[in-house]
């Protein structure tokens, strides 16, 4: 079992000594994009651009009981983002590329809430938009993988409706303004 491992290991090993690695990302590359905080792909329109469409979700669910044990709720959530971002390459030093992304991102989300009155029972909404900028570092650790990380500021719109089992809608607009980072790697194909 160990010689398997180590014979493993070795090849592992040469193979990435071998790879050379890239000094620019090649025009018409496409790599996919495993990150925080979304998934895409990267693909190189040219040596100096890239456009980079990406998505994320989140699915939930959740269970209350109040202290006597007689009302609760049960609430089911889903969440999905959409976005598009440039990758403008600015410099190269060593190995490391630096750039900078502007970027447009849209979500829709909603929260069922079902509890064991009418009182307690509401329908929760959210859609938006997030616009913004940042600067960011890929290092090649190969021909075919690459790690980055980026950072700025991004603007967020919301707008939520809550949907109470009545003919009352809630609405609230809301916006905010902040940093933003993402960490992730790249597998180009």
């Amino acid at each position: 079992m160990w010689k398997k491992c180590a014979g493993v290991f070795a090849l592992v090993g040469l193979a990435m000594a071998a790879a050379t690695v890239a000094s620019a990302q090649e025009k018409g590359q496409v790599g996919l994009n495993l990150g925080y905080p979304s998934v895409g792909l990267t693909w190189h329109v040219s040596d100096r651009v890239a456009v980079r469409p990406e998505f994320n979700f989140s699915f939930g669910s959740s269970s209350s009981t109040s202290g006597s044990g007689f009302e609760g709720s049960d609430s089911d959530a889903w969440g999905v983002g959409f976005g598009v971002s440039a990758l403008f390459y600015v410099g190269e030093w060593d190995t490391v590329q630096g750039y900078v992304v502007p970027r447009l991102s849209f979500l829709l989300s909603e929260t069922d809430r079902i509890g064991t009155t009418s009182e307690s029972t509401s329908e929760n909404s959210t859609s938006g938009w997030d616009a913004g900028v940042m600067v960011g570092a890929e290092y090649p650790l190969n021909r075919r993988l690459s790690v980055f990380g980026e950072v700025g500021f991004t603007y967020v719109n919301r707008h939520a409706e809550t949907r109470p089992l009545s003919t009352l809608i809630l609405e609230s607009d809301s916006w905010s303004f902040g940093p933003r980072t993402a960490i992730g790697m790249i597998v180009y194909f």
